[in-house]
């Protein structure tokens, strides 16, 4: 019988403008911070005036993974979206693979994917997605809405 670990899945998945791990001051120690999570973004307008060739230089993913075990290799995705015409979907950019480990099926990990030079060329519907091994994690997908500059 093959060895079969199991696929964790995403609680929490979302673009925001910043992320980023707070701590105590009195202790240098990371597992006792919490993160801080700045303008969680489920919709953006470009600036004024601006209807098509927006893009900002870099966004972040933050997200809580858990009910795996050992190590994942994962990477995420962002999608434009055509929802009258899916066949005219548009993979625009991807990150670098990052590596998840797992300790147990009950360990949570928050982290942050940063992506960089990231394009909107167009006002719309943009898909992010985590993958593990090619195929789309459980709750790995969000989604971003940008609207035109007024």
């Amino acid at each position: 019988m093959p060895n079969s670990k199991p696929c964790p899945s995403l609680a929490l998945f979302f673009a925001c403008e910043d992320a980023s791990i707070d701590k105590p001051p009195d202790t240098p120690d990371l597992q006792f911070g919490w993160w801080d999570i700045h303008k969680p973004l489920y919709h953006v307008y470009m600036p004024p005036g601006i209807r098509k060739g927006f893009g900002t230089p870099e966004l972040c993913l933050y997200y809580q993974l858990s009910g795996g075990t050992g190590d994942y290799n994962c990477m995420v995705e962002m999608h434009q979206l055509d929802l009258a015409v899916p066949k005219k979907n548009k993979l625009w950019i991807w990150s670098d693979p990052f590596a998840a480990h797992c300790e147990d099926e009950l360990a949570v990990i928050e982290d942050v994917v940063v992506l960089k030079r990231v394009p909107f060329p167009r006002p719309g519907l943009y898909q992010f997605r985590m993958k593990e091994g090619g195929r789309v994690l459980p709750g790995g997908e969000c989604y971003l809405h940008v609207f035109p500059g007024e």
